[in-house]
């Protein structure tokens, strides 16, 4: 018999350390104002009780900013028989956090679009953050490895731009190098309307899909 909640999600905040030039959240969310730790702990605890199979820790902002809370959360959920999904920028390497990312969860999920330093930083707006990204799921990879676990699974999600989409089968290669399970590729949404790939872009996306496919078959 299925639980009654298959899925819910927690967004602990709408903040971000990352600048992306295709998000509108900062704008969105400008004023709002995130609800206390202690607020988001009597959620989890109320969650808990309707038995969802998998909870999401997500948001408009990233959810790891909020660490201290999130790894509570994720505890408290796996001692009650309910594993977590992760979706993040990637950028907090913290042992500690991704011990407990390996413990908790069953998905972690990071949203990278580049894998040039350049176009990261054009891309998500901050210096660096590439590197973090990368460290974050390599760590994680190898801990893997190390407890013989197969999850979480470990997700890139690219958003196609202009700017990228001649990267496509280089994110490919570095995710396969690094000991990502999976990849997404989105394009950029109505807010990044100014980013969307050109019409000669995507017939070049267009004719190199099955190049894609058989590359993510051949690294599989």
């Amino acid at each position: 018999m299925k639980p009654l909640l298959q899925k819910a999600q927690i967004h602990p905040t709408n903040k971000c350390n990352l600048k992306c030039i295709f998000c509108d959240v900062p704008i969105r969310y400008k004023n709002h104002i995130d609800l206390s730790d202690e607020k988001f702990v009597s959620i989890t605890k109320d969650l808990i009780t309707l038995k969802p199979e998998i909870v999401t820790i997500c948001g408009g902002g990233e959810p790891l900013l909020r660490t201290t809370l999130v790894t509570k959360m994720m505890k408290m959920m796996n001692d009650a028989g309910i594993k977590s999904e992760i979706i993040t920028n990637g950028t907090f390497v913290s042992k500690k956090l991704l011990s407990t990312i390996l413990d908790c969860a069953i998905l972690y999920r990071v949203s990278v679009h580049s894998v040039s330093i350049k176009k990261d930083e054009i891309l998500r707006g901050v210096k660096n953050s590439l590197k973090l990204s990368f460290k974050s799921i390599k760590i994680l990879s190898e801990m893997k490895k190390k407890a013989r676990k197969e999850e979480p699974k470990i997700e890139i999600v690219m958003v196609v731009t202009k700017h990228n989409v001649e990267e496509i089968e280089k994110m490919i290669k570095k995710a396969s190098e690094i000991g990502v399970n999976k990849i997404g590729l989105r394009i950029v949404h109505k807010y990044g309307e100014f980013l969307k790939p050109t019409s000669e872009q995507m017939d070049y996306l267009k004719k190199i899909l099955k190049n894609i496919k058989k590359l993510l078959k051949k690294l599989a």
